[in-house]
């Protein structure tokens, strides 16, 4: 027979599956509220405070997804050296959108010193995202094993356009390509053209025509969906080895793989859209509630011979909120390459 204190306590114990339901009908903001007074929680979600302002991310991409995913990590507060080389080309206006909120320069990894100013850049950070083709970076002497050697416990993100295996792990791609390989352009196209048939067979009153019939042309999608979709998935693995190492206490590092083919298969996972409901879309009623408005930092040069520059972008906001949280792109520099290749104080 228990001792009657046992038995009470058992009385008294919450199970979990109790607890699970209380949280269920608990408001997350006020949940949150009553586990730091508790002092269950140290952390707060909660006001405009930037949550990953201690985080370093070292952003060596370009064009769209790997840049969208560091942009991502700066708008809730981390501080995103992009590092490029001046032996690449740019694309400005893409280029100006997508550096928002973060300090950007310019290194040759191909030259010594630069080499080691990376070095010691890595060893510094938190975080490494590349989206070069893969074995290039590594290359160079920074291969995810390698930054690990420099930085135990970093977090290391790679982006390939058909994945990091298999007899295309080293085919250089980007989201079109990806889109036509993987079948997305011919399934669009294909829509598209069986759309348009039974449009014009309805308006011809031939309710028994074949849509099918006659050659098509690639259709690619109207925006560059698997850039966008792979950006979010980068940061969101990055944010997730951050919390286990956290959790774990682990000084392992983690290595972040993400495919734009990859993603192509998910997205096809998701279903069709076809008809009306796909090609008769309205456009939307006031662009201008979508956009959020950041100021363009000259040069520290030209502010030097009086030369500042007072322009202002517009970009589409960010799409995703956190009630009760504050979240908004910084500003964007000039252009790219005008910051030091060293970290803020």
């Amino acid at each position: 027979m228990l001792p009657s204190n046992v038995e009470e306590e058992q009385a008294s114990r919450i199970t979990r599956e109790e607890v699970q339901e209380a949280l269920l009908r608990w408001e997350g903001q006020a949940f949150e509220r009553r586990a730091r007074e508790e002092g269950i929680v140290h952390g707060n979600l909660l006001g405009p405070t930037s949550h990953l302002g201690a985080l370093r991310v070292l952003d060596l991409s370009r064009v769209l997804a790997g840049p969208i995913a560091a942009r991502t990590l700066a708008l809730h507060g981390s501080q995103v050296l992009q590092i490029s080389s001046q032996n690449l080309p740019n694309l400005p206006l893409a280029e100006l959108d997508t550096a928002r909120g973060k300090r950007c320069a310019r290194l040759d990894l191909n030259e010594a010193q630069d080499r080691e100013t990376f070095k010691q850049l890595i060893q510094g950070t938190d975080v490494v995202l590349q989206a070069y083709r893969p074995g290039s970076i590594a290359s160079k002497g920074f291969s995810p094993s390698e930054a690990q050697q420099l930085r135990p416990g970093i977090v290391y993100a790679s982006l390939s356009a058909y994945g990091f295996t298999g007899p295309w792990s080293n085919v250089r791609g980007f989201d079109s390509l990806t889109q036509t390989a993987c079948g997305i352009n011919h399934e669009e196209a294909l829509s598209y053209a069986r759309y348009r048939k039974s449009k014009q067979c309805e308006a011809e009153g031939d309710v028994n025509a074949n849509v099918d019939s006659g050659a098509i042309e690639p259709r690619a999608l109207p925006c560059q969906a698997l850039d966008h979709a792979a950006a979010y998935m980068l940061a969101f693995g990055i944010l997730a080895s951050l919390i286990r190492h956290e959790l774990s206490g682990s000084s392992k590092g983690s290595h972040v793989q993400v495919s734009l083919a990859g993603v192509a298969y998910w997205l096809a996972s998701l279903g069709r859209v076809h008809g009306v409901e796909a090609w008769e879309v309205d456009p939307l009623p006031n662009v201008e509630a979508y956009l959020q408005a950041s100021k363009i930092r000259s040069d520290s040069r030209a502010d030097q011979e009086g030369e500042q520059v007072r322009a202002t972008l517009f970009g589409v906001a960010h799409a995703a909120n956190i009630q009760g949280v504050s979240t908004r792109y910084g500003e964007a520099p000039v252009r790219i390459g005008i910051d030091a290749a060293e970290w803020a104080a």
